[in-house]
């Protein structure tokens, strides 16, 4: 009786976490359409609802490169930054790069060619 009660526990938990890391995933689409604030409700709500480390990282990429695009330098620094704090938090190495490489677009963008080096440098570990 026991045994059972776990194994349904466990099904019901799963399909739990496999449904609402679908739904990130379908808001990261959908913030690739409509306006600029279209954009980052839905990757804003992707980073909310994921479930998992790679969703996650996704969804706060998604939300800084929205910022990058609508040339907002300075929200696009301060989303690279939590990205690269949250990864660094998670131990996750492809996020850490991968905000690495964000920040240093930022200091490339604004001239400050030793830090963009030092980011970029980071990345490529």
């Amino acid at each position: 009786m026991c045994r059972s009660t776990f194994i349904v526990a466990f099904v019901l938990l799963c399909s739990v976490s496999a449904i609402a890391q679908r739904s990130a995933e379908k808001l990261l689409v959908e913030s690739k359409k409509g306006t600029g604030e279209i954009h980052l409700l839905y990757a804003q709500r992707a980073f909310d609802e994921a479930s998992t480390d790679s969703l996650k990282t996704a969804a706060l990429d998604r939300y800084a490169m929205i910022h990058f695009e609508n040339d907002s330098l300075r929200l696009f620094y301060k989303a690279s930054k939590l990205g690269l704090s949250d990864a660094q938090k998670r131990h996750d190495n492809w996020g850490i790069s991968r905000f690495h490489y964000r920040v240093g677009t930022y200091y490339r963008e604004k001239n400050v060619f030793d830090s963009a080096y030092y980011h970029y440098f980071r990345a490529s570990k």
